[in-house]
């Protein structure tokens, strides 16, 4: 097969990470398989090799793929019989594989497995619902408030938004931190720094329409640019939000005749741009009323966390007294495991020479720790 400069690259490179960032179909698992047997000509074992990915047909897929180049080619048939043995696996699989070998380090038991989804599910919702049944018990300010604002007929869709948050939590490695600075940092500096963060957001806007006025001046007369560019003067020289709030007050200003196709596209784009400007990004009368709205926001924020943070203290507790756990704690374990003992990181270090990774862009922060 016939690979491109780029692709030759992924291959061959030595010596450093790579990061191989290619569309659907560009070929990057068959990239990486070719990169598994040069390494395996070049002399290291597949057995050395860590190739992890995200599902069990994926897997069995990388395998079959890796075999049968192993097989095809002349000197490799021993490697090849290897492939059912070696790490080509999955994230779940290796992190259950390491938590069982070392399972006295963790002090759980060596038959340790994965909890069934749907009984974790229920059992979030219970804990949930006694949460909720607490705080209706004595309610808070904020608690009652919360209710008021973001329920109706029941209290149904705040928790499944609420489990919702908690879903994308559980992906963070240290999510009881995670939450407890989410808390600690709900301030007025957080507050400005959003505006800000809005602000460059909407630089970015304002520079993409500059571009277009410089690509402009290539299909029009200086007269034409000068009076079109001074219509939307304030808006192209706007800094605050309230500079743009005052910069949405512009004229229609005429195409020559005989103009190009070119240019009027572009300056179709211009006129689109910031009328999609004015309708979609300035929905607040000032900064001011921004900040307002941030603020006014906090208490919600607060009281969700806490119960957020409530809600992991009792689920954690009840997995650990039960001993069920699901594949985030058990990679959590695996991580831990590693970070507290010396030795192991020896052995794992001298058990392989490189790791790879399928589909990278699909590994959550505790997948992304773990790697590293």
């Amino acid at each position: 097969m016939a690979w491109t400069k780029e692709q030759q690259q992924a291959i061959d490179l030595e010596g450093t990470n790579i990061l191989v960032s290619a569309g659907a179909g560009s070929g990057k698992t068959a990239v990486l398989t070719e990169r598994v047997k040069r390494k395996v000509l070049s002399g290291t074992s597949v057995s050395r090799l860590l190739v992890l990915t995200f599902t069990n047909a994926a897997a069995a897929e990388m395998k079959e793929r890796i075999r049968k180049a192993l097989q095809n080619t002349p000197g490799l048939e021993k490697e090849a019989s290897k492939v059912d043995s070696s790490y080509i696996t999955t994230f779940d699989s290796f992190a259950l594989s390491m938590v069982k070998k070392y399972h006295m380090r963790l002090h759980v038991p060596d038959d340790i497995g994965i909890t069934d989804e749907v009984f974790i599910k229920l059992k979030k919702q219970e804990i949930l619902d006694e949460i909720f049944d607490c705080h209706y018990e004595k309610p808070s300010k904020e608690f009652l408030q919360l209710i008021h604002d973001f329920c109706l007929k029941d209290d149904q869709g705040l928790k499944e938004d609420i489990l919702g948050v908690y879903s994308k939590i559980e992906l963070k490695y240290d999510k009881t931190e995670f939450i407890k600075n989410y808390i600690s940092t709900l301030t007025k500096e957080k507050n400005q720094k959003y505006l800000e963060e809005y602000l460059d957001f909407l630089h970015e806007k304002q520079n993409t329409v500059k571009e277009l006025f410089t690509e402009l001046e290539n299909y029009f007369e200086e007269d034409f640019i000068t009076e079109f560019r001074e219509n939307y003067y304030k808006f192209l020289n706007a800094k605050t939000y309230d500079d743009f709030l005052n910069a949405m007050d512009y004229e229609t200003v005429r195409i020559p005749k005989g103009s190009s196709e070119e240019g009027k596209a572009i300056k179709g784009q211009i006129v689109d741009l910031v009328k999609e400007f004015k309708e979609n990004y300035l929905n607040f009368e000032s900064e001011e009323e921004i900040l307002k709205g941030l603020e006014s926001t906090k208490n919600h924020q607060m009281i969700l966390f806490e119960i957020l943070e409530q809600f992991d203290s009792i689920l954690e507790h009840y997995k650990q007294k039960n001993q069920i756990y699901t594949f985030q704690d058990i990679a959590r374990m695996a991580i831990k495991v590693v970070e507290e003992n010396p030795d192991i990181q020896e052995e794992l270090t001298n058990s392989f020479d490189e790791i790879l990774v399928d589909e990278y862009q699909d590994t959550s922060d505790i997948q992304e720790k773990f790697i590293s």
